[in-house]
């Protein structure tokens, strides 16, 4: 059967949603992880923030005029933001995924690069990637708890706002080469945000430390973005989880010391121009 592409519109949210809890339950399930999506009911929450969003870019695939595929571009930031990209189980292996990721890196067009994020073991998904040119840049592990310690002296953390942009804007451009201001004012809106002040100055942030999906941090060093984790814990009262680069070990082995738990792996794939990042971070779910 023929595939169409079109734009994505908020009445497709529904059915956007329900594809990609089952698309995401199926390739977790099979390799014996939990899925990033917990009901059908927040993936669809999830495609529905999306496509009201101005600067999310949506298109879906349509087979005999049912929806089996969709996949966003995240336009808030000078570098793109791909995913998710998801196709209907009972369709995937027909090249529907690569038309959607296709698409979409026509749509991203003069932007300088992109990025997204996938499980390790999703070894079809990287295959797909890969070909149309995007590259291993980290190795990731999801880490989720609450840490043992209490907060650390190094730094004061509170909820960041509005005035605080500004800052995380430029921590961000040094360790990135781009800011991600958009994004940080519409988490400013439910995410709970927050910095790491030293002195005054702001050293960390994190964007949505209850959500690794949409959270993203810059430090300055490891011990900026350690007292960054305890704090936001302690402000929060809850259980945090982000993404964690490997390759910065010991961090990781901090992570493990304070009781947190590694939930699977993942990797960051990027295409286009690409700044190897300063200091301690880790990324969103696309960027």
């Amino acid at each position: 059967m023929d595939i169409q592409l079109r734009s994505a519109v908020r009445a497709d949210a529904a059915a956007c949603g329900r594809i990609i809890f089952q698309a995401f339950r199926e390739i977790n399930e099979q390799h014996g992880f939990a899925s990033s999506y917990t009901e059908e009911a927040l993936a669809i929450r999830v495609a529905a923030m999306q496509l009201d969003h101005p600067e999310v870019y949506g298109v879906v695939a349509e087979a005999g005029g049912r929806i089996v595929g969709s996949a966003f571009l995240d336009e808030r930031a000078l570098v793109r933001g791909i995913g998710p990209i998801t196709v209907d189980p009972q369709r995937q292996g027909e090249g529907i995924g690569r038309r959607l990721l296709e698409h979409i890196l026509g749509r991203a067009g003069t932007a300088p690069g992109a990025r997204l994020v996938t499980d390790a073991f999703n070894g079809q998904a990287l295959s797909l990637y890969a070909s149309l040119g995007f590259d291993v840049k980290e190795p990731l592990a999801l880490v989720s708890g609450r840490p043992q310690d209490h907060p650390s002296a190094r730094a004061a953390v509170r909820p960041m706002t509005a005035d605080d942009l500004g800052a995380c804007a430029a921590l961000c451009e040094r360790a990135h080469g781009f800011d991600r201001t958009n994004e940080l004012a519409d988490c400013l809106n439910g995410l709970c945000p927050v910095v790491a002040l030293v002195e005054g100055r702001i050293t960390a942030y994190g964007s949505a430390p209850t959500l690794w999906q949409a959270c993203h941090a810059v430090a300055e060093t490891d011990e900026d973005l350690e007292a960054l984790i305890l704090g936001t814990a302690a402000v929060l009262r809850s259980a945090i989880s982000f993404l964690l680069p490997t390759r910065q070990a010991r961090l990781l082995r901090w992570c493990l010391s304070q009781g947190l738990r590694v939930e699977k792996p993942m990797l960051l794939m990027s295409i286009g121009e690409y700044q190897e990042p300063r200091g301690a971070w880790f990324p969103s779910a696309r960027l």
